[in-house]
């Protein structure tokens, strides 16, 4: 989906009132500023709430692997949305950790990633050190990249979609406040030692009833002190 019929989508489907004509809301996302450091796009556009006459800024980025098939909005309650069809783009890593336009991750208290997306691209919330708190991953998801989450210290919980496929190397090392994963598949994917390396010493694994045995022997993923079933 392009960035012009999601961003008019999501005018219809929040309600919103806009002052600006629809024409004009494209006309403003055709000049769209380039990032040159995370080479992705971003469109804002000034929104009036029709409650108490005040201008929302909403920006949305470009993040397809493919362009024009994924992109991200950031609203102005904290929520970073991931929406389309496909992969994100692979590589957010850089010299300092994670480059991406939204590194102020500190704004953001949820990352909801919707069902047709594919892939987390590695660095793509590592090194935020704030937030975000939680993370909704689709079971469309099937790979996690590298350092995907990593010093994501605000991140309390996450949930593993039974259809995952690989977690990179890192992907959720030093989540400090890290409590509670949840795992869907019965069967332990294979991980490197690293994926869940310093992160709560509390953490409790869930997984599906009848597989705590096989999450206890399997390797790394038997490390987790607390493994309980999916309440």
């Amino acid at each position: 989906m392009g960035m012009k019929t999601y961003l008019l989508l999501l005018l219809l489907i929040c309600g919103i009132s806009c002052k600006k004509s629809e024409q004009k809301i494209i006309d403003e996302m055709n000049e769209i500023t380039t990032y040159t450091d995370s080479a992705v796009m971003n469109a804002e556009i000034q929104i009036e709430s029709p409650d108490d006459n005040v201008a929302i800024q909403v920006e949305v980025w470009d993040i397809g692997k493919i362009p024009g098939t994924v992109t991200v909005t950031l609203s102005p309650d904290g929520i970073l949305r991931i929406s389309g069809k496909g992969d994100m783009r692979v590589d957010y890593c850089c010299e300092e950790g994670s480059c991406t336009p939204w590194e102020r991750l500190e704004e953001h208290t949820h990352v909801i990633i919707e069902e047709g997306v594919t892939s987390i691209g590695n660095c793509s919330f590592g090194y935020s050190y704030a937030g975000p708190a939680y993370v909704t991953i689709p079971n469309s998801v099937v790979s996690i990249g590298d350092f995907a989450f990593s010093y994501s210290y605000s991140l309390k919980s996450v949930i593993i979609p039974n259809n995952m496929a690989n977690i990179g190397i890192f992907a959720f090392s030093d989540c400090k406040g890290l409590t509670s994963i949840t795992v869907l598949n019965p069967v332990p994917l294979p991980i490197s030692r690293n994926v869940f390396r310093d992160i709560n010493e509390n953490a409790c694994l869930y997984v599906p009833e009848g597989s705590i045995d096989a999450y206890r022997s399997a390797e790394y993923w038997k490390d987790f002190k607390c493994i309980k079933p999916i309440p």
